[in-house]
C-alpha cells in the first residue's frame, strides 16, 4: 500500500492532468472551429457558386456535401486547394486562436491550374489581405499584370532565368 501523502499527491496531480487535458481539447477545438468557418469564408468569396464547405473528421474539405478530390468541376477542385491553403496560413492571425505557422506559403502557378480569372482575381485580393507572413506565387510574366493592383512593385522579386536565380552560389 501507498502512504497516504503519495495517494493524496497522485489523486492531485490526476484531476490537475485531466482539467489540462480538458482545456487542451477545447482549445484545439477551438482552433479547428476557427480554421473551418476561415476556410468556408475563402472558398465562398473565391467561388461564390456554392452554398457550404466544411472540414470531415481528416480535416479534409467537403463543398455542398461531396468530398472535394470527388468534385466535377476542375474550377472548383483549385478553388478549393487554393482556399483550404490560404486558410491555413490565415488562419495564425486569428486573434481568438493558438495556431502556429512558419510564416511563409508557395503557391505554384495557380494560374495555370484552370481557375477561371474572376475566381483568381477574388483569390489574389484576400492574399494581398494576409496580414502576416511572406507569400510566394510562381508563374510566367505575363501574369504580373493581374498583380499589379494589389501589390506593390517591390512585393515582386525579379524575373528568374539560368543567369538570375533565386538562391545565387556563395563566393
Amino acid at each position: 500500500a501507498l502512504p497516504i501523502l503519495v495517494e493524496v499527491e497522485l489523486k492531485n496531480t490526476r484531476r490537475e492532468l485531466g482539467e489540462l487535458e480538458k482545456l487542451s481539447s477545447k482549445k484545439d477545438t477551438n482552433n479547428i472551429l476557427a480554421w473551418q468557418k476561415l476556410f468556408c469564408e475563402i472558398l465562398k468569396y473565391v467561388f461564390n457558386d456554392i452554398s457550404t464547405a466544411t472540414l470531415d473528421s481528416d480535416y479534409m474539405p467537403i463543398v455542398d456535401g461531396i468530398e472535394a478530390r470527388l468534385l466535377s468541376s476542375a474550377s472548383l477542385k483549385v478553388a478549393t486547394r487554393l482556399s483550404y491553403i490560404l486558410s491555413l496560413f490565415q488562419a495564425k492571425d486569428i486573434k481568438e486562436t493558438s495556431i502556429k505557422h512558419v510564416d511563409f506559403v508557395f503557391f505554384d502557378s495557380p494560374k495555370d491550374k484552370n481557375l477561371d480569372n474572376d475566381k483568381y482575381e477574388r483569390f489574389l485580393e484576400l492574399l494581398s489581405s494576409s496580414l502576416s507572413g511572406q507569400v510566394f506565387i510562381t508563374g510566367s510574366i505575363t501574369e504580373k499584370e493581374s498583380y499589379l493592383g494589389l501589390f506593390n512593385d517591390e512585393d515582386f522579386l525579379p524575373e528568374l532565368s539560368e543567369s538570375c536565380k533565386l538562391l545565387q552560389p556563395q563566393n
